[in-house]
């Protein structure tokens, strides 16, 4: 996981792969949509994996720990970085394939995705 986020806040990350996604995106004159959505898509599964498998460790570790251990704790926020993460890269994801670039950048440029305003899941 560490790898991968380069130990930093979900915000910073999905910031991040949101600009390398802007850089791919090559403008032509018929003004289609030539831009790389597997930047985001593939790190959107390759965290969602690791969530997954972080949420079969935290049950283990509940079971055998209880809710009140260190950690459990450690597990859970573990857990919950991912999974702020996902929903981050889900609301971009989601926008590409339904609204287009354009939808995008207007949610970027009024400051309404969730990373930007910093918010958890």
């Amino acid at each position: 996981m560490l790898s991968l986020t380069d130990d930093c806040e979900p915000q910073k990350f999905v910031e991040d792969k949101f600009l390398q996604y802007v850089k791919s995106i090559k403008y032509t004159d018929d003004c289609s949509d030539n831009s790389d959505v597997t930047i985001i898509s593939n790190t959107m599964l390759k965290v969602q994996d690791i969530l997954n498998r972080t949420i079969h460790v935290q049950d283990q570790i509940l079971n055998f720990c209880g809710p009140i251990s260190d950690k459990f704790r450690t597990a859970n926020s573990v857990s919950q970085f991912l999974n702020t993460i996902v929903a981050y890269l889900e609301e971009i994801d989601y926008l590409i394939h339904w609204g287009g670039v354009s939808e995008l950048c207007i949610a970027h440029s009024s400051a309404e995705l969730m990373y930007q305003k910093n918010l958890r899941v």
